[in-house]
């Protein structure tokens, strides 16, 4: 690898590190400011003048231990073996374990919490080449099915609805709420001033946000932060809930983060590494599919209230342009990332 993108990438993951140290405040800070934003609705008494209200999306459309693989001994690299506690003649998990009533459940609990924390923040062993590879062509499998994908395409929505959502709320507008549905489809509404950097800055970060969240992923997964990558996209999950209006849209995101939680609790490394790997490449080519559906839809005009036809009227650049400068960032982020997943 060339020195400068050896550099670039080095200073990325010292960021996304650094991010995950400070993971504790800044959660607060996006669960509060969302649940500022997100009071009900506004009465018109309640609203500013000049204040619109912009709707982004259309209707219509284990304790956790470290990573250990086949032919890796962790005896070998100092990791500590179970010790029987005095008095007991069992091991600590033995103590912890379901059978020793709801308390021992709940020190169980707080104990793998406690341990994902902790792994969260240090590096862990690659997993081999094959699982890489593997869960990159499986994720693709289930992009391009025409029968697995309409179940699948919920997750990206998620994303895709929760980037308008960050972004309208690093941008000043109020009361953001998001919906989903079970078409697949989703929106985003605020309230704020209906043109301007702000309105415009967050229609377009609907489309680029799948392939931007598995970028990052892919950064974590490269030094090692698996289950990082993991407890972020919980977090972000949870914070999303908070905005989410309808009942189908919650339910959505609560099974996902159940799901995220259980793998993070109780998998085996190989099914963290696994499932980590796999919703990476996932979002990587699910975030490039979409940008295809939007390309024909508009051609065919199906529906004229796409977010490239938002940014055609806040800017000065026609939709068309914008599907290409979407597909063009979740290339180059599907291609990037590949280099680095299976480099």
């Amino acid at each position: 690898m060339p020195a400068t993108a050896a550099g670039t990438r080095t200073a990325a993951a010292r960021f996304l590190v650094i991010f995950i140290g400070g993971l504790p405040a800044s959660s607060a800070l996006v669960v509060s400011a969302a649940m500022y934003n997100s009071r009900g609705d506004a009465s018109p008494s309640d609203e500013r003048p000049n204040m619109t209200e912009v709707t982004f999306g259309s209707r219509t459309p284990r304790l956790v231990r470290p990573l250990a693989y086949a032919g890796w001994d962790g005896g070998k690299h100092g990791l500590p073996r179970p010790t029987r506690q005095a008095g007991t003649g069992m091991t600590a998990r033995q103590v912890l374990s379901p059978r020793h009533g709801a308390s021992g459940v709940f020190g169980d609990l707080l104990h793998r919490a406690g341990n994902v924390w902790q792994h969260a923040l240090a590096a862990q062993p690659m997993p081999p080449q094959w699982l890489a590879l593997g869960s990159g062509a499986l994720a693709l499998v289930v992009v391009a099915s025409a029968w697995t994908w309409p179940q699948a395409r919920t997750v990206v929505t998620i994303v895709h609805e929760g980037g308008h959502a960050i972004v309208a709320l690093a941008t000043g507008q109020r009361k953001v709420r998001v919906r989903l549905y079970r078409d697949t489809a989703g929106e985003t509404v605020s309230i704020g001033a209906g043109k301007g950097l702000g309105v415009a800055l967050t229609a377009a970060a609907g489309y680029p946000a799948p392939s931007l969240v598995g970028l990052g992923a892919a950064v974590l997964l490269t030094i090692g932060h698996l289950t990082g990558m993991l407890l972020l996209g919980l977090l972000l999950l949870i914070a999303l809930a908070i905005a989410v209006r309808n009942l189908y849209g919650m339910l959505a995101v609560l099974v996902i983060a159940v799901t995220v939680a259980v793998v993070c609790l109780y998998a085996s490394p190989v099914v963290q590494a696994g499932f980590g790997y796999t919703m990476t490449w996932f979002l990587l080519f699910g975030g490039v599919r979409p940008v295809v559906e939007l390309h024909r839809d508009r051609r065919r005009r199906r529906n004229l209230r796409t977010d490239a036809d938002q940014l055609a009227r806040l800017t000065h650049l026609p939709g068309g342009a914008w599907v290409v400068i979407f597909g063009v960032f979740a290339l180059a982020a599907l291609a990037i990332s590949a280099r680095w997943l299976v480099g």
